[in-house]
């Protein structure tokens, strides 16, 4: 549901400026999509479900601080980014918890499919469950009003700290 999470993120990033709390808007945004970013190419590359790895906080907190570790300087921007991450997590928590705590819980699931072309056929024609679809379409005017408000944002690099 990547337009439910770009519309979320936006809403806390322009609640959150209201308290002069100040957050690189597309960091931010980046760090909101990256778990799906990331586990929807490996679903369609690998045997693991749709949240798998970077759904877990574990994962994430991990490499934030290896991040942090590597790039000092950069230790705000990797913090935007975490928060991202971690408000995509929130927002799944409904959806999938099993996940969250990964490997310490249960271990992911392997599903097995034919190829990439099922896959794909799969992930993005068979809908099982059509709630997240319809969600998903109730979002598209508020992401056209998002892309007209926040157009300058997206594009200027200088606030990428």
């Amino acid at each position: 549901m990547y337009l439910g999470h770009v519309i979320t993120t936006t809403c806390l990033h322009q609640g959150l400026e209201r308290f002069k709390v100040k957050l690189s808007y597309p960091i931010f945004l980046l760090g909101a999509l990256f778990p799906d970013l990331v586990d929807k190419a490996l679903v369609l590359t690998t045997d693991l479900p749709g949240r798998s790895v970077c759904h877990s906080a574990v994962v994430l907190t991990a490499l934030c601080l290896a991040l942090i570790f590597v790039l000092p300087k950069k230790r705000k921007a990797i913090y935007t980014f975490f928060a991202g991450t971690m408000l995509h997590l929130i927002q799944d928590i409904p959806i999938e918890l099993d996940n969250i705590l990964w490997p310490f819980m249960d271990p992911l699931e392997h599903v097995e499919t034919p190829n990439y072309l099922v896959r794909l056929w799969q992930y993005y024609v068979e809908i099982n469950n059509p709630i997240p679809w319809v969600i998903e379409m109730m979002c598209l005017p508020w992401f056209a009003v998002i892309l007209v408000k926040y157009r300058k944002k997206l594009v200027r690099t200088s606030s990428l700290y």
